[in-house]
């Protein structure tokens, strides 16, 4: 059998510490999961737009993922430009996002005000980094998911 290509793509620390709770590095490209079908459309596209006004200079970290030839050869598989890093990025950080609803959803069951189920988030991901951007931008999520949940017939009625 012939060895896998390896590829290192560029991406955020706090993404990479996300990824490595739900996945085994170095990634074997698959078709199975979320991860593997975006960055599989991702790598096979082939004239995609190149804007190299998006910075990378936020991806100080990379995580290696394994190419089987046959993608590579058969299914001209290729390597990502800045762009296609950027997206790949955005697509894990809202998978993130998204993630921590549920996190925050199940921490108020188990007793848990929703503050401090967000810091335990921020944490658990080293997303702190001296700022609170990161505690708003998840509340501000968490609450928009939770209105959008409330169904308009479920409220209470009016006391004459």
């Amino acid at each position: 059998m012939t060895e896998p290509f390896r590829v290192a793509i560029p991406i955020r620390p706090h993404l990479k510490a996300f990824l490595q709770d739900i996945y085994d590095f170095p990634y074997v490209l698959n078709q199975k999961d979320d991860i593997g079908i975006f960055l599989y459309h991702l790598l096979r596209r082939r004239k995609f737009r190149d804007r190299k006004y998006y910075s990378l200079e936020g991806c100080t970290d990379s995580i290696d993922v394994l190419i089987s030839r046959r993608y590579v050869i058969r299914e001209g598989v290729m390597l990502l430009n800045d762009y296609q890093v950027h997206l790949f990025n955005s697509y894990i950080e809202d998978m993130m996002e998204r993630h921590s609803i549920t996190w925050i959803r199940s921490s108020e069951k188990s007793g848990m005000t929703n503050k401090e189920a967000i810091y335990q988030w921020m944490e658990m991901y080293n997303l702190d980094h001296g700022s609170s951007d990161w505690y708003h931008r998840i509340k501000k999520q968490y609450f928009r998911y939770r209105k959008s949940k409330i169904k308009p017939n479920t409220a209470p009625p009016a006391v004459p």
